[in-house]
């Protein structure tokens, strides 16, 4: 059994724009009073007749000169733009360099003993909650990147930090206490962070090394930090995360420019591997399948 609708107020349209449902026509003038409609028909026959008033081909006169006038301006401004950060300059991955580029299985044992860390880490916190033995950290409000950046990095860092905001913002940028060090991260302090500051913390730390380049001490956080990250990303941490695997790879080009000879197959630097670990987590744990290293990049 098929269910046929009434088509025989087609006017001559086509298929596409013959009634699917039968709406009788009203002989109430009310109906145009611009009024609330009382019941569905009411409301079908005034969109019936809002669509009547639409023509069915709509034109606009354009006129050239107009057009090639504002496309010049918007040119114009986009020559004289400053260059973007190194972080975002292209959202291309840099393909890494002759000697550079890590093994398959270099990199399935990376994404192995990650996933085991993670997986010891999410026992840890479950057994502290049972046995009610968690530490008790003071843990610094999110907003605050410069205690941040002291607590984890140095004040030093805060200082290159706020000097280059200071040059591309032109505000003026709190002092770092150059007498503070920073802190590997440790195991009581790390768990203790919600997820989502370890989020907002992340998104700190990219946007130092956008300004810093790379340095051995990010390391260890960029690590803890990634092991506290949930699965599925939020099109927000994906982002971020993205952003870190296009620098590290833009990084490693460079520090591979600096080595003076490179062996073949082989690592030339430390740093290098760094840069390595971090393009392979985000590429094959984090799902960001097209940033994974090729030999044939």
């Amino acid at each position: 059994m098929s269910l046929k609708f009434n088509n025989e107020d087609n006017d001559g349209n086509d298929d596409l724009m013959s009634a699917a449902l039968f709406v009788e026509d009203s002989k109430d003038k009310d109906d145009d009073d611009g009024k609330p409609p009382q019941d569905g028909m009411e409301y079908l026959r005034q969109v019936i007749k809002e669509r009547r008033r639409v023509p069915g081909t709509v034109t606009a006169d354009i006129d050239p000169v107009k057009i090639s006038t504002k496309s010049s301006k918007v040119g114009a401004k986009t020559d004289v733009r400053s260059s973007p950060p190194p972080l975002l300059s292209g959202r291309h991955k840099a393909a890494p360099p002759p000697g550079c580029c890590p093994g398959v299985t270099w990199q399935r044992e990376q994404v192995k003993q990650f996933s085991e860390v993670r997986t010891k880490l999410a026992k840890h916190l479950k057994l502290t909650k049972l046995n009610g033995e968690v530490e008790k950290h003071k843990i610094p409000d999110k907003k605050n990147e410069a205690l941040w950046c002291h607590l984890m990095l140095g004040g030093e860092i805060w200082n290159l930090v706020g000097k280059s905001r200071e040059e591309v913002e032109g505000e003026e940028v709190a002092k770092g206490k150059t007498d503070v060090a920073g802190e590997p991260p440790k195991l009581g302090f790390v768990t203790a962070i919600p997820v989502y500051v370890c989020e907002q913390v992340l998104e700190y730390l990219i946007s130092w090394l956008a300004v810093t380049g790379w340095r051995a001490e990010y390391g260890p956080w960029v690590y803890t930090l990634l092991t506290r990250l949930e699965k599925p990303l939020t099109p927000d941490v994906g982002s971020l995360l993205r952003d870190l695997a296009l620098f590290c790879a833009q990084q490693r080009l460079e520090i591979a420019g600096k080595v003076e000879a490179i062996e073949a197959g082989g690592v030339p630097d430390d740093n290098i591997a760094a840069l390595n670990l971090f393009i392979c987590l985000v590429a094959k744990y984090f799902d960001q399948g097209d940033l994974v290293d090729r030999e044939e990049e």
